[in-house]
C-alpha cells in the first residue's frame, strides 16, 4: 500500500480511495479546490493497485479496509471521512461499516459496495 497526503495539518480528515487502475494523483485536483482547503486528504493506493506493489495479490474490499485502518493508526488519524471512486467506493463502504467510530461519513461515486 502506498499513500500521499495533501493539506496536512488541516482540521477535517478525508481518506480518498481511487478506482482500480487509478492512483493517488487523482486527489491532487481535490486538494486545490476551495471547498477542500480545510481538509487533510490522505489518498491511498490499495495493495496491488497502481502506485503500490503491483505483484501483490488483489485484496478484497474488506482486507483493504483493514489495511487502510492500519495506515491511519500509523499516521495518527483517529477520525475521518471516506471517499471512494469506483472500486475505491467499495473499500470506503467497508471502512464506514466496519469502523463507524472512526469514519463519520462515506461518499461513494460510481461504486458498488461489495466485492
Amino acid at each position: 500500500m502506498s499513500y500521499r497526503e495533501y493539506n496536512r495539518g488541516q482540521p477535517h480528515k478525508l481518506v480518498f480511495l481511487p478506482g482500480f487502475g487509478g492512483d493517488d494523483t487523482m486527489t491532487s485536483v481535490l486538494a486545490v479546490l476551495p471547498q477542500f482547503q480545510d481538509h487533510h486528504i490522505i489518498s491511498v493506493n490499495p495493495i496491488g493497485w497502481y502506485g503500490s506493489t503491483m505483484h501483490a495479490p488483489l485484496y478484497s474490499h474488506e482486507e483493504n479496509a483493514d489495511q487502510v485502518m492500519d495506515l491511519l493508526k500509523a499516521i495518527g488519524i483517529d477520525q475521518a471521512m471516506a471517499m471512494g471512486y469506483s472500486t475505491g467506493g467499495g473499500i470506503a463502504f467497508y471502512l464506514a461499516q466496519k469502523y463507524p467510530k472512526v469514519f463519520t461519513a462515506a461518499f461513494l461515486a460510481h461504486s458498488i459496495p461489495f466485492h
